[in-house]
């Protein structure tokens, strides 16, 4: 939690710093020249980035749809292995589709009661169910960050020319927050699949 902390602080310091430039920029009337600014900067730069956007949350969304697949699929195969084995009467179909409708704590409960012979395959469902857990909770700020950039990018694209045609000062400086913005998206991405795969 620390090190998140200390990881987004980072990212405040940089935007502050921005601030502070626009504020300086405002100031003392300073404004930039520049030949490689025009009044399409602003669209080519949020198209890209709404391009680059769309694309991460599709390849973000395979991968973690083939995750879940696969955690979802071992779950399926311990399911299956214990309705198949009604020999052994270790346990029925019926006590199987409850137990899979129930909350993680009151899945430990009922796997603690019950006979040694299902219950180490029980455990590893409720195991494999907390990795679905996590991965879930893992996805769901990466996502609301790229949800947010395409919107943002978007609404920039259409008054784009409009900031442009106000003040360049300000167009700049709204780059170079969207700018922040994305490498910080990207890289919490990049953070998360990491820890999901080392896991």
């Amino acid at each position: 939690m620390e090190r998140k902390y200390k990881h987004s602080i980072k990212y405040l310091i940089l935007l502050l710093c921005i601030v502070l430039a626009r504020i300086i920029f405002t100031v003392f009337n300073i404004s930039f020249t520049y030949s490689i600014f025009s009044e399409f900067t602003s669209i080519y730069f949020f198209s890209s980035w709404l391009q680059a956007n769309a694309s991460i949350l599709a390849l973000f969304g395979v991968y973690i749809i083939f995750k879940l697949q696969s955690q979802q699929s071992s779950i399926d195969i311990i399911k299956s292995s214990l309705m198949g084995d009604l020999t052994r009467r270790a346990t029925t179909p019926t006590e199987i589709v409850n137990y899979s409708k129930m909350s993680l704590t009151e899945k430990k409960e009922y796997a603690d009661k019950t006979n040694d012979f299902i219950r180490e395959p029980l455990k590893e469902w409720q195991c494999i169910e907390q990795k679905i857990d996590i991965l879930k909770s893992k996805i769901f700020f990466p996502t609301i960050l790229l949800a947010i950039g395409l919107v943002f990018d978007s609404t920039f694209i259409i008054f784009s020319k409009i900031v442009n045609s106000y003040s360049q000062n300000i167009e700049i400086f709204t780059l170079s927050v969207f700018l922040l913005f994305h490498i910080y998206t990207i890289e919490i991405i990049i953070r998360n699949i990491y820890s999901l795969i080392k896991e």
